[in-house]
């Protein structure tokens, strides 16, 4: 009786176990993104000046890019390449670029695959070609030493790897996970992530082949990419590169703490 109940305890552990594998491997795309496509011709009404550009990447691939300018009455220094996180488009983000424009920088936001008016299949071979696609325009009208790349929460593994294939004044990564199976193994310890991700985004990976320099921003109470995947990052940065612990932060407000702005005003507004 007892080794009875014992298999029967068994066999429903392990089609448990199966079926939420099964579960995340088929349903991974809506839970790592959560996009909200509009029409092409939609009027995002944003409260700040900005510019749109649409390039095709090829037939049902169109690459959305949100170009904010700086004001005319303020020295222009350069571009922010900032590559956005998992949720809704370019108007979620929005609120973010008065910080760099007041600063003397362009923001040039792309959207991925499937969010805003970007079109195309939502694959991590697409996100990065959108990136590489926004970094060629930016170099149209900027130097290289005058491109920052930016990468928020997801959007850091794309400005990672970015990074690690074109030449930019530096890359700053705002809570940055090391890979995207290792995340998912945040919350699902004991099943094999790797195997059963469709994404990689390997950011602890990229940052090896990152020349300029790389500063790493992490609030300490972030519940949805635990302040230990940063630390996990520490080991491959370089004796340049800064890491910065924002005590009792959280995943989205990083802004609203005094040290964020000194470090970013540090990296944008260098002392002469």
């Amino acid at each position: 009786m007892r080794r009875r109940i014992i298999i029967r305890i068994t066999t429903i552990f392990v089609f448990i176990y199966a079926l939420i594998g099964i579960v995340f491997y088929h349903a991974q795309d809506r839970i790592l993104f959560r996009p909200v496509a509009v029409a092409s011709d939609f009027k995002y009404g944003f409260s700040i000046p900005s510019q749109e550009v649409m390039i095709r990447h090829h037939p049902g691939a169109d690459l959305h890019i949100t170009k904010f300018p700086v004001s005319p009455d303020i020295s222009r220094k350069g571009v922010v390449i900032y590559l956005h996180g998992n949720r809704r488009n370019v108007s979620w983000y929005a609120d973010r670029v008065p910080f760099f424009t007041a600063r003397g920088y362009e923001v040039w936001m792309p959207d991925y695959p499937g969010f805003g008016k970007s079109t195309g299949p939502l694959e991590e071979e697409m996100l990065y070609e959108y990136a590489k696609q926004t970094y060629l325009m930016a170099r149209a009208t900027s130097a290289p030493d005058s491109i920052w790349v930016y990468g928020r929460s997801m959007g850091t593994g794309v400005a990672a790897w970015l990074s690690s294939k074109v030449a930019v004044k530096g890359l700053v990564l705002e809570t940055p996970y090391r890979s995207i199976p290792s995340l998912v193994s945040t919350w699902m310890p004991v099943w094999p992530t790797k195997r059963l991700s469709k994404f990689d985004l390997p950011v602890e990976e990229y940052l090896l082949r990152v020349a300029a320099p790389v500063t790493i921003l992490h609030g300490t109470k972030d519940r949805v990419i635990p302040f230990s995947h940063a630390e996990g990052l520490r080991a491959v940065l370089k004796s340049a590169d800064r890491f910065v612990s924002i005590a009792g932060a959280g995943h989205n407000d990083l802004p609203a703490y005094d040290l964020y702005t000194r470090v970013m005003d540090s990296l944008l507004i260098p002392r002469e």
